[in-house]
Formats: structure tokens, C-alpha cells, sequence
């Protein structure tokens, strides 16, 4: 440094305090020059400490003390102003012991040259404040030193620490008897019996961990080391007592962490259940905490955990859109950003919404996004309490760790894959990598580094000026060629340049670089400049280290995932491998032990080339991820198939080593994937096949799909946009609208039923209706809620007609006078036959009822009379299956006879099987009887025309001749007389005749 000129250097030296003088490039304060008396003091040489930062020399320095000393710099610097700090405690290394050394100094601090440096005197009052040493030292430890009577518990001092740790004063404790009983947690109060016991042997020391009440009412942890001091006087405790909260709950968010992750790998947890866990375990280790979790869907906040809010606030914030001023979450999902509000009541944010929180008693809330490697605000981790308040750092480190391990959940419940969180932690890694660009105007030799690339070398831009002679100092000398060449190489050939380097970090420390050189050219085709980037990956090689130092500390860990961890050397053969695959393969090599034998025997013959390629690349790009899927052996016949991860672990010089390989189970879900795809197949081949209309109705979103089907019944077009449940409705007929619904609500609400069933008339896009049937399965969540309704509307208007139709059949075949007789049959055999029916008409005809008949062979209906009843034309009909139309004679049930015309038909079914007969029997006895009274008259009427065409001739005939001879012939007087006493005997035959025929006629009437 030019501005210290030689005379400076030798007043400094011989100046009799201890003094350094420090560069004011907070927070490292990088040590300028030192003189004599901080050597010895320090015990340091000027080698060991100019160009280091002033704390790393003091790396045991208590916290409390080093964040003083900082803020002490930070001040003189930002001021100008001196300051002075009253005596200090810190430890110092003796570097030729390796022994500690504990001294108390005082500082002053002067700001030189503008504020650009620093001056730091010490005085070691070490010597001369031995009387006042321990109680100071007692005063500034970050504790509680107490002593106590180690008979009866009572103390006797206290140090002030205790108003800092659990807010009462030191008067206020010794003041109280049983201040320190009365303070302790109730619950941990219980153990004291077991705990005073232990506290009667001189010399020992014991340590105790339990929980004090501050005097806000809050629970700290405090550890207790507590020493048993044998005096003359008695026994005497001597105890430190240190405050343990922060790692407690470090402890048990940890254990928390655990138990959530366990039981969101376990395959049937629901994510409502490990959110709710996780916030309630929050809540137990911050009691004052309320957690809740709200997801973002379309914009807008759907509850998701809340375990501990009131119900009535949730109900108030639920579907709120997000957006600048909505609330705490609102807010933070909008912005993507933590969001702090420590009075609800005054800020902005809550303007609208504030008197929901109010009313409940809600007066802070901070909200922190939980967004997913793809950039996606999927939710919102909030904490509310009940006063108006800030983090303090415990709680943001919690926030942090809360957001951190639900977008790890979250993020494996919506990928389905442990393997997509390692890959986006990955990533997320890359984007927080530092990356350095560099220029090099190859005609000024101007060399420009941006200061990215400055921090990574851990260099000042006002003390080291760029160049390639300085560059190359700095590469390690191992690299120092390599790098050199390849940078004239790219110069030479105007082409671009990739190459690793390791350069000495100003701290002293190997950093391990990737670097890109590019040419850039002028009209002519010449070098006139070089461009470079640099990305520090000493990180990532630092944690490839620890993970490969770390393995065996992990490999527990490894064989509790339900994922397949494996690892192979470069040839394939088996290095490790957790007891998942161990369960899953073991079969196959018929051994629990098959460390060395190559992996490719489980794969599939067809997809070894897969996995052969998948390496490839893994080791043409150690620490980059490849993935394959391969299908492996199994002792069912179907393959096991399996996703996997491949990474190429490499040692300290970066050469591939082993090939770790992670893999998950996919079969079941490919197997239900293709289930689904063919389900749907077979769904889309019945929606065209059939002409029901089939549905799928999503409840909670009121959407309902409908199928081709539901054109093709009504006529209806089915829109673009969601139909929902009330479209549906106004379909129905205005008779049948209310009770439908009713049915539908009343059904859905009762959580037992999963199926509707419902008639009614739908209306077509002609206006006219149909009958249609509808049948509805449903589906409910766990709680019984339902979700969604699949279903069918079949038309059934035929149907009902055909219904109605029949009822009329019915109503003639009951109301009719015809005997109606319906036979079940077996086909050709007249035995077989069975009554099933016969209606009233055939009771009143033969006086059997039903019950007389229903069951019976109608053979017992044939009279006894054989030649009147032609029953071998009946039974031949029967045995042919012809129709048959017939007379025949019947006796009823009381022995009567009667007559009756018979029609029998056989039935046969869709295949043309035989399956019933019909008998209509109409009763014609009185026909009967009519047609032989008429076929008897005939015959007399006959008789009487024969005579009067034959018999009345004769006569007829005879005086017909005598009176034409009497008439047309001279005739005696005798003649006359015999002739006129054959026309009186034939007049009087005659009439014998005639009164003959008016006797049959009269027999006619």
C-alpha cells in the first residue's frame, strides 16, 4: 500500500500499545499492517495476518464479542468518528502450543486516510483488572452463573444475564425462595425429585436440560451445567445456564421435518393429512404461531390447511383473488415475494380485509410463496399471531425451512417422483451459482474482469489490476500450462475453448473454475479480442466431497426409500444397492449378497442398449442427470418397469468413479395408465354405439359432459361452454321438474347412496317430449361428500307406449266374454303343458277358478264324449306347434255340457322357441241349439212343399179334368151326377190335404 511511507511504518512499529491498521472493506476489514506488540500479543507473525480479514485471526472469539468489535468498525467507518470499546474477553491460538489463552483488552478505533483505513489500538488489562476479572467476565458471558446451597437450593447469586434470557432481574430471583422451582415448566417440574439426588457428590459435574417461563410468559429451553464445590461451609452448586431454544427448536423442527416426510412417502397418506401435521407441529414447537397454507388455483386462495384459524375466517378469505392488496397471502402470491405485515389493523395490504382478521382476534400475519421449479405459485405458507409483532430470526429461519420442505412435498405430490425434487433442487442450485465474465482486448492487452469474477477470486478492483501475467499467477501451478495453452489455442485456431482450472483464492484456498473463452474477430479475420466466462463450481465439488466422505452415514437413510438406490462401478457390477432393490431382485440372482455381479442380467434383453446409452452419456458429462426407462425381469411373466436416474460420481479430479443410478416402480402406474387409456377406448366406442345419452357430471364445478348420445335422443346441441346442472333442468317437463330435483338433491345429500334412479319426460329441440329413464352413479370423496355423477338417459317412450298399449290388452283380455286360457309349453309334448292364466270369462263358462286350474293340465277340460270332442286334432296341433281353430264339447265343472269354438296359437320367442299357447274358447251352445230348430223346421217346411207340390196335385189335378168334361162335353143327366160325385170326392180330398197342411204348419210356430 503506497500511502504508508517508511517513517509511518516505524512509528507504528514502536508504538508500546498493540495496534493494527485495518482497510475499511466491511464486513472483512483486511489487515493493512501490524506492529511488534500485536505480533507478541497475538501471537501471529505480519506474514500470518497482513492481506487476511481481522476475524479470522480470532476464529474462537466469542459471537457476542465479535459482533461488537464489527458493529465498533462499521460505525467508525460509516462516521468518521472514534470509537472505544471497555474491556473484552476473547480466546487467541498459541500457534507454537496449539494451547488457548484467554486475555481481556480495550479498544480504540480511529478512522485514517478519509475512512479508507482503520487504526486499532489495544490496552491488555489483563494484569491490572485480576480483582474485578471474574465478575466482569461473569457479567458479559452470554449465560446465567449462578451459585447456590447445594442442601437447601437456595441461591446466593445470580448474574445479570438472567434479564436477558428470561426477563427478570437478578434481585427479582434471589428475592424469591422458590423463584427458580416456581419458574420452572410445570411439566418438566415433576423430575426435580430424581434431579436433587444427583447433586451430592463434591467435584461432579451434571448436566440438565428442562424449560424456564419467561417473565412474558414464553417457554425457553435452558441447559444447566451445574458443578458440586465442596467448602467448610457446605456444599456449593456453581451452574451455567445457557439458553438452548434456538437449537431445541432446531431439534424439533428437524424431528418434524422427519416425521412429515415419512408420512408423505407412505403410498395412501392424503396431502391434507401431512399438511395438517406439519402446521400443527409447528404450532407446538412456536405455541403462539397459528399456521395456515391457502393454494392458488386460478388465481385466486383455496384453503388447504388451517388447522388452528376459526372456521369463519377461513370461509371469509376463501376464493379471494390475489393481488396487491389481498391481504398477506394475497399479496405475497402476487408478488412472488415475502410478505410481512406486523399490524394488520394499519397496513394497506389488509385495507379491505382487515376486519375478518380483526374479528377474530388476528392482528399479524407474514406470508411467504411456495413456488415450484417451473415457476409456478402453487400455494402460501402464512403465520398469524394474536399481537402485533415481527419475526424475529428463529421464525424467519423457520419460514424459510417451512416454504422449503412443502415446495419439496408439494412439488413430489404433483410430479409423483422423489427423483423430479432432486432434479429441481439441482436446478435451483444452478441458478444460485455466481458466474464471472471477463474481456481481453488482445491489441491494448487491456484485460476487464466484472466483479462477480472479482468476488470469486476474492480480490479488491482498487488493488489488483487484471492481466494474463496476473491471471496466471493465480491459476494453480498444476494448471497454470494446461490453462495457458488452451487460451493461445483458441487464439490460434479463432475457435472456442472449454476447460476447467483451480485458481488460489486471496483467502489462500483452492476454487475450483469452469471456464468459456470465446474469439472475437475484425473485418480482416483477426483476434482483436477474447471474451470468457468463469463459473465457480468449487461448491458443487465441495459437496460431491462430503457426499462421497458422508455415504456411509447416509446409506441408512438410502435403504429406508421406497425408490430403488443403486450404485455401480464402471464395468456395471453391483457396488451397493439399498434393501428395497435388495427385496425386489434377490430372486433373481438366488442370493441376498450380489455386490460385484453385473446389472444388465435384470434388465430386459430389449432394452440393455437403452441402458448402455443412458451410461454413455453419464460418463461423457460426470454430474449431469440422465434418465432412462427400462423394463426388467420379474418371476411373474409381465416385466417390472422402472424410471431411472443415472449420475457419474466423480473423485477430486473430477474423473468418473461409480454410476449411481435411482430409480422408482412405475408399472402399476403404466398399468393404470393403459387401463384408463383403453377404458376410455371402450367408453368412446359405446358413445358412438349406443343411443343412450351418457353423462359425466361434476358436481363441485357444476359441469356437465354429455355424450353423442344425447344429440342423437334429443336433438339438442351441445355448446362450447360448461352446461351446468340448471340446463339440465329447464329441460324437464314442468309436471316432473320439481319432484325430480327433489329426488336428485334428497339423493345426493344422503352420504349411503351411490346410485339414482329417476322417470320423466325430457323435452326435445322440437318442443315435443320423451320418456326417458335416467340411472346415476355417484361418487363421493372420503367424507362422503359427492364429488361427481356418471350416468345414462335411455328413451323409454316406446316403451311406455308399448306399456300402455299392453294395460289395454290386459283390460280386453279381462273384460272380455271369450274364455281366455294361457299354457306354458314344452315344445311337442302335450304332457308338458301348464296353465298360468285364465280370466273371468273362462270361470264363468266352465265354473273352475283359478285356483282350480293355474298349475294344471288343460286335459282336464275335455269332455267324455269323444266322438263330439276331436281332441287327436287338438293334440296333433299341439305336438306340431300349428295354430288350430275347432267345435268341441266340454263338461262343466258340476257335469253340465256345453259347446264351445276353439282357437289355440302357439307363442314363440325372439329365437323362435316355443314358449306358451293361447286358447280362446267362445261358447256357441245356443248356436247350436238355434241351427238344429232351423234345420228341423226345414225339414218340415220341406215336407209341406212336397206336398203341396205333389199331394194337392192330384186331387187338384182330377177335378181340374171332371169339370172341363162337365164344361166342354154333353153328358147325361147321369154322367153329369157321377161326374160332379167325383169333383165332391175329390174336393174333399182335397181338403183332408189341406187340413193336413195347416196341422204341420201350425206344428211350426
Amino acid at each position: 500500500m503506497g500511502m504508508v511511507n517508511i517513517d509511518f511504518h516505524v512509528v507504528f512499529d514502536m508504538l508500546p500499545a498493540p495496534a493494527v491498521v485495518l482497510e475499511a472493506d466491511s464486513p472483512v476489514f483486511t489487515v493493512v499492517a501490524v506492529n511488534r506488540k500485536w505480533q507478541k500479543v497475538s501471537g501471529l507473525s505480519a506474514a500470518d495476518m497482513v492481506g487476511k480479514g481481522f476475524f479470522e485471526h480470532f476464529n474462537l472469539m466469542p459471537e457476542q464479542s465479535r459482533q461488537e468489535w464489527s458493529r465498533l468498525l462499521e460505525d467508525v467507518k460509516r462516521s468518521g468518528n472514534p470509537q472505544q470499546l471497555g474491556p473484552d474477553v476473547f480466546f487467541q491460538n498459541k500457534l507454537h502450543t496449539g494451547e488457548q489463552e484467554s486475555s481481556i483488552f480495550s479498544l480504540d478505533i480511529v478512522p485514517l486516510d478519509q475512512g479508507r483505513l482503520l487504526l486499532v489500538t489495544s490496552t491488555d488489562v489483563t494484569e491490572t483488572s485480576k480483582a474485578t476479572q471474574s465478575e466482569n467476565l461473569i457479567q458479559t458471558i452470554d449465560g446465567i452463573v449462578w451459585e447456590a446451597d447445594a442442601t437447601t437450593l437456595q441461591f446466593r447469586f445470580v448474574s445479570d444475564q438472567v434479564e436477558k434470557i428470561l426477563g427478570f432481574t437478578a434481585a427479582q430471583w434471589l428475592s424469591e425462595p422458590d423463584f427458580w422451582k416456581n419458574h420452572m415448566h410445570v411439566a418438566d417440574r415433576a423430575a426435580l425429585p430424581e434431579f436433587c439426588p444427583l447433586l451430592s457428590e463434591p467435584g461432579a459435574s451434571h448436566r440438565f436440560d428442562y424449560r424456564m417461563i419467561r417473565a412474558d410468559g414464553e417457554v425457553v429451553w435452558i441447559r444447566d451445567i451445574v458443578t458440586i464445590v465442596g467448602q467448610e461451609s457446605g456444599a456449593l452448586l456453581c451452574g451455567f445456564m445457557v439458553d438452548i431454544t434456538e437449537t431445541k427448536r432446531l431439534e424439533d423442527v428437524e424431528r418434524l421435518e422427519k416425521v412429515v416426510l415419512e408420512l408423505s412417502a407412505q403410498k395412501d397418506s392424503l396431502l391434507t393429512d401431512v399438511l395438517d401435521r406439519y402446521l400443527l407441529g409447528i404450532e407446538q414447537i412456536f405455541p403462539d404461531m397459528k399456521c395456515s397454507i391457502l393454494a392458488i388455483k386460478d388465481n385466486k386462495l383455496k384453503n388447504w390447511s388451517s388447522p388452528s384459524l376459526p372456521e369463519s375466517y377461513i370461509r371469509g378469505i376463501e376464493d379471494l383473488a390475489i393481488g396487491p392488496f389481498t391481504g398477506s397471502c394475497g399479496t405475497a402470491a402476487f408478488t412472488r415475494e415475502l410478505v410481512i405485515v406486523d399490524d394488520i389493523a394499519t397496513d394497506l395490504r389488509w385495507e379491505r380485509y382487515k376486519d375478518i382478521a380483526l374479528d377474530e382476534g388476528l392482528l399479524a400475519c407474514w406470508s411467504h410463496p411456495i413456488i415450484l421449479s417451473d415457476g409456478t405459485v402453487i400455494a402460501t405458507f402464512a403465520a398469524y399471531y394474536d399481537k402485533i409483532r415481527l419475526p424475529d430470526a428463529d421464525e424467519l429461519k423457520l419460514i424459510d425451512k417451512a416454504v422449503a420442505l412443502l415446495t419439496v412435498i408439494l412439488e413430489s405430490r404433483r410430479n409423483a417422483s422423489l427423483i423430479a425434487d432432486a432434479a429441481m433442487l439441482i436446478s435451483q442450485g444452478q441458478e444460485l451459482a455466481r458466474l464471472g465474465t471477463w474481456q481481453w482486448d488482445t491489441g491494448t492487452n487491456e484485460i476487464v474482469w466484472s466483479d462477480t469474477l472479482y468476488t470469486i477470486y476474492g480480490l479488491d478492483r482498487g488493488s489488483f489490476k487484471p492481466s494474463m501475467d496476473n491471471y496466471l499467477g493465480l491459476v494453480h501451478p498444476l494448471d497454470m500450462q494446461r490453462v495457458h495453452d488452451n487460451i493461445l489455442h483458441a487464439i490460434a485456431t479463432k475457435s472456442e475453448v472449454e476447460f476447467e482450472e483451480r485458481i488460489v483464492h486471496s483467502s489462500g484456498e483452492y476454487r475450483y473454475l469452469k471456464t468459456w473463452t470465446k474469439t472475437k474477430l475484425d473485418e480482416n479475420g483477426k483476434v482483436i479480442m477474447l471474451i470468457g466466462a468463469c463459473l465457480d463450481t468449487t461448491a458443487s465439488k465441495n459437496i460431491q466431497d462430503k457426499l462421497l466422505a458422508s455415504e456411509s452415514r447416509l446409506r441408512s437413510l438410502v435403504d429406508s426409500q421406497t425408490n430403488y438406490v443403486v450404485r455401480t462401478d464402471l464395468s456395471g457390477k453391483y457396488t451397493y444397492y439399498n434393501s428395497t432393490f435388495n427385496e425386489d431382485f434377490r430372486w433373481f440372482y438366488n442370493s441376498d449378497d450380489f455386490l460385484g455381479i453385473n446389472c444388465l442380467m435384470v434388465v430386459c434383453q430389449y432394452h440393455r442398449a437403452d441402458a448402455i446409452n443412458a451410461v454413455k452419456k453419464c460418463l461423457h458429462n460426470p454430474g449431469h442427470m440422465c434418465t432412462v426407462e427400462l423394463d426388467h425381469v420379474q418371476q411373474s411373466e409381465k416385466a417390472r418397469t422402472v424410471f431411472w436416474h443415472f449420475i457419474a460420481l466423480t473423485d477430486s479430479t473430477g474423473e468418473p468413479t461409480e454410476i449411481q443410478c435411482i430409480g422408482i416402480d412405475i408399472s402399476e402406474r403404466k398399468q393404470a395408465i393403459d387401463d384408463l387409456r383403453k377404458s376410455n377406448e371402450r367408453y368412446e366406442l359405446l358413445n358412438m354405439a349406443t343411443n343412450d345419452a351418457i353423462y359425466d357430471w361434476d358436481i363441485i364445478n357444476d359441469h356437465v359432459k354429455w355424450g353423442d348420445g344425447y344429440v342423437r335422443l334429443f336433438g339438442l346441441k351441445i355448446g362450447t361452454e360448461k352446461m351446468k346442472l340448471e340446463e339440465w333442468a329447464s329441460h324437464l317437463h314442468p309436471d316432473d321438474r320439481v319432484a325430480t330435483v327433489q329426488s336428485l338433491e334428497l339423493r345426493l345429500a344422503d352420504k349411503d347412496q351411490q346410485k339414482w334412479v329417476a322417470d320423466y319426460r325430457f323435452e326435445r329441440f322440437d318442443g315435443t317430449y320423451a320418456f326417458v329413464e335416467e340411472i346415476g352413479y355417484i361418487r363421493r370423496n372420503r367424507s362422503g361428500r359427492a364429488v361427481r355423477m356418471i350416468g345414462v338417459l335411455r328413451d323409454i317412450s316406446q316403451q311406455k307406449q308399448e306399456e300402455y298399449e299392453l294395460k289395454l290388452l290386459g283390460s280386453v283380455i279381462t273384460n272380455t266374454n271369450d274364455a281366455v286360457l294361457i299354457a306354458q309349453s314344452e315344445p311337442g309334448d302335450i304332457a308338458q303343458l301348464r296353465i298360468l292364466y285364465v280370466n273371468g270369462a273362462f270361470t264363468r263358462l266352465t265354473g273352475y277358478t283359478p285356483a282350480h286350474v293355474i298349475g294344471q293340465n288343460p286335459m282336464l277340460l275335455k269332455g267324455f264324449n269323444l266322438p263330439e270332442n276331436d281332441f287327436a286334432r287338438l293334440a296333433e296341433a299341439i305336438t306340431n306347434v300349428k295354430s288350430l281353430k275347432a267345435e268341441t264339447l266340454h263338461y262343466q265343472r258340476d257335469g253340465q255340457h256345453y259347446f264351445i269354438n276353439l282357437s289355440i296359437h302357439p307363442v314363440v320367442d325372439a329365437a323362435g322357441t316355443l314358449t306358451h299357447w293361447i286358447s280362446i274358447g267362445r261358447d256357441v251352445t245356443e248356436k247350436r241349439r238355434y241351427v238344429f230348430e232351423i234345420e228341423e223346421r226345414n225339414k218340415k217346411l220341406q215336407e209341406i212343399a212336397w206336398m203341396q207340390s205333389h199331394v194337392i196335385r192330384a186331387p187338384l189335378a182330377r177335378m181340374m179334368s171332371l169339370i172341363d168334361l162337365l164344361r166342354n162335353y154333353e153328358n147325361s143327366e147321369t154322367e153329369k151326377d157321377e161326374l160332379l160325385e167325383h169333383i165332391l170326392h175329390s174336393a174333399h180330398s182335397l181338403d183332408d190335404i189341406i187340413r193336413d197342411i195347416s196341422s204341420k204348419t201350425e206344428d211350426l210356430a
